[in-house]
């Protein structure tokens, strides 16, 4: 079993770090722009950080700086590269310590990828993500800084706390380095940091007495358990930021059906929906959205949806997904036209809420609009969703069928005599009901999708774009990628037979560059990309591997971003699409959103490439005979499956979804 990790640790390690560098930079170099960079940063200023730092003469000082700006934005290995290579010019114990501290958040990030995909991923697969190394090099750099005799107080105090944070024997020390500071405001955050580690009140009573900020005088309150005072004080800063974490504790003071915890489970929605759309705010707060904000959202949608106040909990879900898809991009600018929120003849939408109480589906179609009460929690589907996942992309077996059923029996039984004349399914899922494919549940019988066409989205009703999409396919495969990706075969073939139905052109092998000249082509329609794909928890750690190497998913929704007419459909096609982060469903709606793509179809899993060369044919053919892309895709998947001939292996087959705008 893996340790389980402190969210609230992991959030106040990052205030921690941002107020001491500040303190820091106060003291080493005053006359420098520094304290306006790490002010800069601290409020999610980046641009005017960077244009700051990028004034500064080329030095160790000025790469250190650059590694804090990638820390703040959260791209862990630029972080890491610049404090490195800072390292190799001054031999800096406050680099070290910086440098240890993004090597720890990396090695946090990596645990928590793990932790979520065991039972999905092989461990073969696993052990790509070198967790173990990474903290063992954390821990040599805050240990080495500790040894140096040039290390000043602040830092070795700083080390200090990151080693306790990571092991506990180092607590005593953390202690007697903290104890050693000058009382002042400097003080403080060390103080909050030694509770957060030993949970000992005492440190908070030092902590205030000592001076501070507003902002944290409410933080101490809100640890000592005086709420009301903390959410009075931060209502006066104002604060909302702060305030709704505080709003949530109080609610949870209240027992279950008590009106005054409905009533702060409100607030606390209100406060996050108030300073969402701020970057500044957000940015600083940095916010474990899956483990801290989503909870508070899903408890008013489920009071909602148990009051059969329908509306209302479709409307906190949606001001969720909106939450989610701005922290995916990191971006506060993530907008889009709204429209009356319409479904197709024949289409039923399908929402689920999974809470730690109960779980729930909401139905939307013509004349249809309903709250259907599943009697499971969220961590019982978890365990089912993780159990059916990692069975079914096990092509040596049929084992996936039991849990296949089950899930058939919880989320579509109950639902069936409100889907008769339905032929199409549109899914809004939240973790872990978006771990696995819907086409494959099984109901004794046969699988879901040979009763409806399924498509995922991101329950938001986007305007369509008024420019018609071009007629033109663009087909790139990389079958050559450079090292360390594996060769992918198939990819070639596939779109070579693919252009033989499109007739397109297919280009083999691209670089960025030229993929990036020809999408930009107002004629092309069609982006079909045979590749090496992921789709992960954030726009950083997406990426997309051409020839000349890997690319982040934010230069590839830059290209898009760029072009002005519609891309009809993006097809990424690639072994590693997906690679099981929960967000990967998220990722892709919101690529559709932002860029003017109406679907992508992409894969969660990696797929064996010959199964995908054959499933891709099939769903151009059935799409060149006009069907839609949802059609197209559940023919194709059925062609493959009465194909097998008693082979009842559903991975290949499965694995593509398509995502709508």
């Amino acid at each position: 079993m893996l340790p389980k990790i402190n969210n609230s640790i992991i959030l106040f390690c990052f205030i921690f770090s941002q107020t001491i560098d500040m303190a820091l930079s106060q003291e080493v170099e005053p006359q420098t722009d520094v304290k306006t960079i790490y002010q800069l940063l601290q409020n999610g200023r980046d641009l005017e950080a960077r244009q700051l730092i990028e004034k500064l003469p080329d030095s160790a000082p000025a790469l250190a700086l650059w590694g804090q700006y990638y820390l703040t934005k959260g791209e862990l290995d630029s972080a890491i590269a610049y404090f490195e290579k800072s390292l190799t010019q001054s031999n800096s114990t406050s680099t070290k310590v910086d440098l240890g501290y993004a090597l720890w958040r990396k090695y946090l990030a990596n645990l928590k990828l793990i932790k979520r995909l065991e039972g999905i991923l092989i461990p073969a697969q696993l052990a790509q993500l070198p967790a173990e190394k990474l903290k063992t090099s954390a821990l040599e750099n805050w240990q080495s800084a500790l040894q140096s005799s040039s290390t000043s107080s602040l830092d070795r105090a700083k080390a200090s706390i990151y080693l306790a944070t990571a092991d506990p024997q180092y607590l005593k020390l953390a202690e007697q380095s903290v104890t050693a500071l000058v009382d002042n405001e400097t003080k403080v955050p060390f103080l909050l940091k030694l509770f957060s580690l030993s949970k000992d009140k005492k440190w908070l009573e030092l902590a205030l007495k000592l001076p501070s900020d507003r902002r944290t005088k409410s933080y101490i309150y809100y640890k000592l358990g005086r709420l009301e005072k903390a959410i009075l004080i931060a209502e006066a800063i104002p604060a909302p930021d702060l305030q709704w974490r505080y709003l949530w504790g109080m609610a949870k003071t209240f027992p279950e059906g008590n009106l005054h915890r409905e009533n702060y489970v409100s607030l606390a929605v209100s406060a996050v929906e108030s300073f969402r759309p701020q970057s500044a705010i957000f940015n600083e707060a940095r916010l474990e959205i899956e483990e801290e904000v989503q909870p508070v959202y899903q408890e008013l949608a489920r009071i909602s949806l148990a009051k059969n106040q329908i509306d209302r909990g479709l409307e906190v879900m949606k001001s969720l997904k909106i939450t989610q898809l701005q922290d995916f991009f990191q971006d506060d600018c993530f907008e889009f036209v709204e429209v009356a929120k319409s479904t197709e003849p024949g289409t039923v939408r399908i929402q689920t809420l999974a809470t730690e109480k109960e779980t729930y589906l909401v139905l939307e179609g013509d004349n249809l609009k309903k709250a259907v009460r599943v009697p499971i929690n969220r961590s019982e589907l978890v365990q089912l969703a993780r159990e059916f996942r990692g069975k079914l992309q096990n092509i040596a077996t049929d084992d996936y069928v039991i849990p296949s059923a089950k899930l058939y029996n919880l989320l579509i039984r109950p639902i069936l005599p409100d889907l008769k004349g339905v032929k199409s399914l549109v899914f809004v899922s939240d973790f872990p009901l978006n771990l696995f494919p819907y086409a494959a549940l099984y109901d004794g019988d046969k699988f879901l999708v040979e009763d409806y066409a399924i498509s995922y989205s991101a329950g938001l009703e986007v305007e369509n774009a008024k420019n018609p999409p071009g007629s033109a396919t663009l087909l790139a495969s990389i079958s050559e990628p450079p090292q360390p990706w594996d060769r992918l075969p198939y990819a070639s073939a596939e779109v070579e037979t693919v252009s033989g139905l499109l007739k397109g052109t297919p280009q083999k092998n691209l670089k960025f560059a030229d993929f990036k000249r020809q999408l930009q082509s107002e004629s092309v329609g069609t982006v079909h990309l045979a590749s090496h794909i992921q789709i992960a928890g954030n726009i950083a750690r997406s990426q997309v591997v051409f020839a000349d190497g890997a690319v982040s998913l934010s230069q590839l929704e830059q290209v898009l971003s760029d072009r002005t007419n519609v891309l009809d459909l993006l097809v990424l096609s690639g072994c590693d699409t997906g690679i099981g982060d929960s967000r990967s469903v998220l990722g892709l709606a919101g690529i559709a959103i932002k860029n003017n793509v109406n679907q992508v179809l992409a894969s969660l899993w990696a797929v064996n490439d010959g199964d995908t060369a054959k499933l891709m044919e099939a769903f151009y053919q059935y799409r060149l005979q006009g069907m839609s892309e949802d059609l197209a895709l559940q023919n194709a998947q059925i062609s493959l499956i009465k194909s097998q001939s008693g082979d009842f292996t559903a991975s290949g087959w499965s694995s593509f979804i398509l995502v709508k705008k």
